[in-house]
């Protein structure tokens, strides 16, 4: 695990605040699931992470039906951020509900703050991935991306 001071910033900052191009970073997980089935990850976001949001590559289908699920909560599934669901049919990137693809479902308020409001020190945020298919052939990259608060409560 790397870790990062509060506050991780890139880009260069100008004399003016329009000039500047400093912004707060983008940062991420990855997960690969291949061979199908009922599989469940587990892992920990930082006490911080704000503006969660995931796409999920499908790089290998499964059968003709259109039944895979992947769900991304916290605490063990009691609080949903976002769902996959309706995929295995055919191969891209489900960003967005796309129609022969699947739908992509976020709970925006879930996931703008997955953890307590004023954390400032708190213990890390606990998230589990749940897929559910149908098919043994499938093959899918699942990619989440988060930004850290700049200030508690913000």
């Amino acid at each position: 695990m790397t870790l990062f001071a509060d506050n991780l910033e890139s880009g260069i900052t100008g004399l003016t605040s329009a000039q500047s191009t400093r912004a707060g970073a983008i940062l991420g997980r990855q997960r690969l699931f291949t061979g199908g089935g009922n599989q469940t990850y587990t892992g920990f976001l930082p006490y911080d992470a704000v503006a969660v949001n995931a796409n999920l590559y499908i790089m290998s289908q499964g059968s003709a039906a259109t039944t895979d699920r992947m769900t991304i909560s916290t605490s063990a599934g009691t609080t949903a951020l976002i769902t996959f669901a309706s995929m295995g049919s055919a191969t891209g990137i489900l960003s967005g509900t796309t129609t022969g693809l699947g739908t992509k479902t976020v709970v925006a308020s879930a996931c703008f703050r997955p953890g307590p409001v004023n954390n400032p020190e708190g213990a890390d945020i606990p998230f589990q991935v749940i897929l559910s298919s149908t098919d043994t052939a499938t093959e899918y990259g699942l990619s989440m991306t988060f930004r850290r608060r700049f200030k508690p409560g913000t």
